[in-house]
């Protein structure tokens, strides 16, 4: 791996920690009427799939790990929690590059929004196993709904944003390796 390959890695990876920081700030400005308490979506998770599922080089687990449980400090959440469910969904998105990338969108996002789904519903049981107060389930449900429904805006994003597509059959990734 030559210099300026490594020196774009890094370049890519400091990208997403400083969007990563950008959506957590974001995560914390009150918006929306006072009344209608709508559940926002998890912008950090969509931005780390998306980017996991291009180009998984750009996102290691230690730096996803260290962004979520800074967001779970920063947004009052159970510390490690949803870090650790975080994981493992990246992990099973890691699992999927190779398929997702022969495959249209609409089932990229098929697979973003079953993966998310399942995360929560082991967020819900670990949160019911060790006896620890949750929100009701209808906000819990709308969170993952509208989390899925922003993924294709996000994907847009890196696409055209950041453009980051999909690594090719055959095309070499960042670190040098054929796919």
């Amino acid at each position: 791996m030559t210099d300026t390959a490594a020196t774009r890695i890094w370049v890519w990876r400091a990208a997403y920690t400083g969007l990563a920081l950008g959506v957590m700030v974001l995560s914390l400005v009150p918006v929306g009427p006072g009344h209608l308490r709508l559940p926002g979506p998890d912008l950090l998770f969509c931005l780390t799939a998306a980017i996991t599922l291009r180009r998984p080089e750009l996102a290691p687990l230690p730096l996803v790990v260290a962004l979520f449980l800074l967001a779970d400090f920063v947004l009052d959440r159970p510390p490690g929690l949803w870090t650790a469910v975080v994981v493992g969904m990246v992990h099973v998105l890691r699992a999927q590059v190779i398929r997702v990338r022969e495959l249209p969108f609409l089932s990229e996002w098929s697979i973003f929004a079953l993966v998310l789904a399942g995360g929560v519903l082991v967020e819900r049981v670990i949160l019911f196993a060790t006896f620890t107060p949750a929100q009701p389930l209808p906000p819990v449900l709308l969170f993952a709904a509208i989390t899925a429904l922003v993924y294709p805006p996000v994907v847009l994003f890196t696409n055209l944003g950041l453009r980051l597509r999909k690594v090719a059959l055959g095309e070499a990734n960042m670190l040098g390796n054929r796919t």
